[in-house]
C-alpha cells in the first residue's frame, strides 16, 4: 500500500506543483481558464516521473536476497517460506 501511494504522490507532483504556483500567484485554481492546454502536459510529465521511478527501483532493488525456498514440514511442522 506505501509503494502505492507513493507513486500516486509522484504521479500527481506536477499537478500539485502547478496547484500551489497559482495559489502562490493568488489565482484560484478551481477556474478552468487556468487549465486549459496545461492538464495534458502535466499529466504526461507525472506520468513520465512515475515510470521513472518505478525504473530506478527496478534497477536499485537489491538483488542478492539468495534463492527462494517454498514453504514446507519438517518433522511434522510448517516451515513458512524464506529466502536462503
Amino acid at each position: 500500500m506505501r509503494l502505492f501511494i507513493e507513486e500516486l504522490l509522484i504521479f500527481l507532483s506536477p499537478s500539485l506543483c502547478f496547484v500551489l504556483f497559482l495559489l502562490i500567484t493568488k489565482r484560484d485554481p478551481r477556474h478552468k481558464v487556468h487549465w486549459n492546454g496545461k492538464a495534458i502536459a502535466l499529466f504526461m510529465a507525472g506520468l513520465m516521473l512515475a515510470t521513472l521511478s518505478f525504473l530506478y527501483e527496478g534497477m536499485v532493488a537489491p538483488r542478492d536476497t539468495g534463492a527462494y525456498v517454498p514453504a514446507h514440514t519438517e518433522n511434522g511442522v510448517l516451515v513458512p517460506g524464506h529466502f536462503k
